[in-house]
């Protein structure tokens, strides 16, 4: 039941979401691509080089070029006890190396694992040739538009999101302050609020000329389980699910 309802969320969700731009004049068509799991084809690999690395500045509230790694293929765990002076020390150290020599080369997965109303999710990973032997530094996912009308307008389109994405990691950050000073805080048990670290990256791509993905970490959900209790609407599935139950029922 949980499952339909999910499926059932995201499909009027989308179509909410379709309608609401024809309303603004602005339909757009999403792109027919195939999901990973849809098929059992073999999802390939494809070796990208990496023209650029852009990270969102919120004092211009546009991109700026980021010397280094992106640090969703650095950032470890995150939490409260990441903020020790040895800790830090010792990164900026090993990151001031690694960040002199980025691997040249991005791999992504042919076909999406994910697709929402508005982005596709590929895996994908840093690699220092175009072999999957050469993989180095954590998986990530990179992002990039789902819309057929946005792909010369792709930079614009992270912006939107990066944009976002930075206001929320300040305000979870103030909500993070403002737990430490609670009587009750516990550094190993007082849940924490972490929003990961995204940048872009401009692929040499023949088929689409300034092609730029949006990459962060990927989640370890085999190491840290978790559920999603909210849609990108706002929506909670478990509610719904719960309250269409007790509907049947009645």
């Amino acid at each position: 039941m949980a499952s339909a309802m999910s499926s059932l969320v995201s499909s009027t969700t989308e179509t909410r979401t379709q309608l609401l731009e024809q309303d603004l004049g602005k339909s757009r068509d999403r792109r027919k691509v195939q999901l990973e799991s849809e098929t059992k084809e073999r999802n390939e690999w494809s070796f990208f080089k990496i023209l650029g690395h852009r990270s969102y500045d919120a004092r211009t509230n546009y991109f700026q070029h980021h010397p280094g790694l992106p640090p969703g293929a650095i950032n470890g765990d995150e939490g409260p006890n990441q903020d020790k002076e040895s800790n830090n020390f010792l990164n900026r150290i090993r990151n001031h190396f690694l960040n002199r020599f980025p691997p040249p080369f991005l791999a992504m997965k042919r076909l999406p694992y994910g697709k929402g109303a508005e982005r596709l999710a590929f895996r994908c990973q840093l690699a220092r040739t175009r072999s999957e032997k050469d993989f180095t530094f954590n998986t990530m996912v990179a992002k990039e538009t789902n819309l057929v009308e946005r792909p010369d307008d792709n930079e614009e389109f992270h912006r939107t999101f990066c944009s976002g994405q930075d206001l929320a990691r300040h305000l979870a950050g103030e909500f993070n302050s403002r737990l430490k000073a609670l009587p009750s805080y516990s550094a190993t048990e007082t849940p924490w609020i972490v929003f990961l670290p995204c940048s872009i990256l401009i692929l040499d791509d023949p088929e689409w000329r300034g092609r730029g993905v949006l990459v962060e970490k990927k989640l370890n959900i085999e190491k840290y389980g978790w559920k999603k209790y909210n849609d990108n609407a706002g929506v909670s599935v478990v509610l719904s699910a719960n309250v269409t139950g007790m509907m049947l029922l009645s």
